[in-house]
């Protein structure tokens, strides 16, 4: 069971939560046309826009301050592993915590 607590710690933290990769100046100048940057200052609606990476956040991403990078299905950053618990990651996370709990009964 310690070894089942151990392989899923190490699977948790080293798997990628789901980082959305940041623009370079160049690409933001194409993928932030100037009509687009009218429309998010202007127009009532909504958008998720993240103004450190540069982008048009996708629904339940993120940004996490400690990790500096937006996070698909961001949940919190785990100080435990050292990383963002995301969509990528949850799952095997999820069994860390049951396999703590099972080894503590």
């Amino acid at each position: 069971l310690i070894l089942i607590n151990v392989n899923t710690l190490f699977m948790t933290s080293m798997t990628e939560p789901g980082i959305i990769p940041r623009l370079n100046d160049e690409m933001y100048e194409k993928h932030l046309s100037s009509n687009l940057r009218d429309y998010l200052q202007t127009n009532g609606t909504k958008l998720n826009y993240c103004y450190t990476c540069k982008i048009i956040k996708p629904n339940r991403t993120k940004h996490c301050k400690y990790c500096d990078n937006c996070v698909q299905g961001f949940d919190h950053h785990c100080p435990w592993l050292g990383t963002c618990i995301g969509t990528r990651n949850y799952l095997m996370f999820f069994i860390f915590i049951l396999s703590l709990f099972i080894s503590d009964l």
